[in-house]
């Protein structure tokens, strides 16, 4: 996402080419398909109306969406899920000057240039404004409210918000420029090439992201888009080091963990060792070897894994293993941690029957 605004914004201030003047548009048609961004404002001809409101424009767009409330815990959350949108666009422009007026039914001074935008619906950028809205509410009766309660999930009603982009309005505009066959009787000041062919303002073919319409200036649409990618920068930064912190944290206990079993294995095989030396000194007349080893192996797995000396009398709830003795249960991390799996739990003392 960084990299896409870096780039949209890399766009704009390289390659997008800011045309003050319609006027200027004659010179650059030779090199047509072009970057530019133009500033003027919205004239067509046969306006759309709302629905909603008393207002018209070049595009009108209504949204339904249903109102619902869900409900976690004793707390009732509202939402809005999408039913539908309808978008009304009819043929229209920009024109210069800016300062221009004209009429109601979309006559035009003579000496107005303007520059028509093809599917101006499919532009990004911040270029309506809300001509109205409306809210359905839902009768439910008892029975529905009942179910709604007990399900924990109900319906509110249907909103309707409309949006226009008004005739007059001051917007600016970033597209590619491009040479259109069209009705000459339709856009009388367009700009025409010397095919006859109209110029006129449509999305980028290669970068569908560039075709941009907004109230705001071309200087501070760039602003917003450099604002953008700057704060997407720092969140992919932080994500960055707290993933990069998590790795090493889990690594860093794996270790701890690997090494902790390494030492045990270590102290257990030194331990066995100084028992068998210990009890070298048996006489083999009394006691045969095989009893010698199955005594030896019984008195280890009896014996507390810490201090290799007492017995074993406690075992832990979580795992079950049966591995240190009372002195040592009540030591450093034994308290709530088996010293074996490194499970939480508190030791239990067994009681056995011998």
């Amino acid at each position: 996402m960084a990299v896409s605004k870096r780039h949209t914004v890399r766009e704009l201030e390289t390659h997008v080419t800011p045309i003050s003047s319609f006027k200027d548009i004659e010179q650059l048609i030779p090199l047509v398909p072009l970057l530019v961004a133009i500033t003027g404002r919205v004239w067509c001809k046969e306006p759309v109306p709302c629905a909603l409101s008393d207002q018209q424009g070049a595009i009108v767009e209504l949204r339904e969406e249903k109102k619902t409330e869900s409900r976690a815990s004793d707390v009732w959350l509202s939402g809005t899920e999408p039913l539908r949108t309808v978008v009304r666009e009819k043929p229209w422009a920009i024109v210069q000057p800016a300062d221009a007026v004209f009429g109601q039914q979309g006559a035009m001074a003579e000496d107005l240039v303007m520059v028509p935008v093809l599917d101006g619906s499919h532009a990004r950028g911040s270029y309506f404004v809300k001509s109205g809205e409306i809210f359905h509410p839902v009768e439910e009766s008892i029975m529905q409210h009942v179910v709604a309660h007990v399900s924990g999930h109900r319906s509110l009603g249907t909103r309707q918000v409309e949006r226009v982009l008004p005739t007059g309005q001051l917007v600016t505009a970033v597209g590619e420029l491009c040479r259109v066959v069209d009705d000459p009787k339709y856009f009388e000041g367009a700009i025409r090439g010397g095919d006859g062919n109209m110029i006129a303002l449509k999305a980028p073919s290669r970068n569908k992201k560039m075709f941009i319409l907004s109230s705001s200036s071309f200087p501070d649409i760039i602003d917003v888009y450099r604002g953008a990618a700057a704060s997407t920068r720092t969140a992919s930064l932080y994500f960055i080091a707290a993933g990069s912190t998590m790795l090493l944290v889990t690594c860093y206990r794996r270790c701890r963990k690997m090494l902790h079993e390494r030492a045990f294995v270590k102290r257990f095989r030194e331990a066995l060792k100084e028992k068998k030396k210990k009890r070298a000194h048996v006489s083999e007349e009394t006691q045969s070897p095989n009893d010698a080893e199955e005594e030896d192996a019984t008195s280890m797995a009896g014996v507390c894994v810490i201090c290799l000396d007492k017995r074993c009398t406690l075992a832990y709830a979580g795992c079950g293993h049966l591995c240190v003795c009372p002195g040592c249960s009540t030591r450093g991390s034994a308290r709530t941690m088996c010293p074996v799996c490194r499970t939480r739990g508190k030791p239990i003392v067994i009681y056995s029957v011998s």
